[in-house]
């Protein structure tokens, strides 16, 4: 198996996840408004999508990187 990115099986579902993931929040709000008001629903696209980067990100390290990919996404915000 190659070391790119994109080779990893799992890393489609997940960009295939990230993109899905708004237009299917904004449609249960759509649809559902007081089951999603707006705040939750800005939360769990935040917090969705970055659990998804952090997992896709941790897929795809390699020895030769390291994890500074992975300590970025995890204490960048710090």
């Amino acid at each position: 198996m190659s070391s790119h990115p994109m080779h990893h099986p799992l890393t489609i579902v997940l960009i295939t996840l990230f993109l899905l993931l708004p237009p299917a929040v904004v449609a249960l709000r759509f649809f559902r408004p007081k089951k999603a008001p707006w705040g939750v629903a800005f939360a769990v696209v935040i917090v969705a999508q970055w659990a998804i980067v952090l997992g896709a990100a941790m897929l795809n390290e390699t020895p030769e990187t390291g994890a500074a990919k992975v300590f970025a996404l995890f204490f960048g915000w710090a």
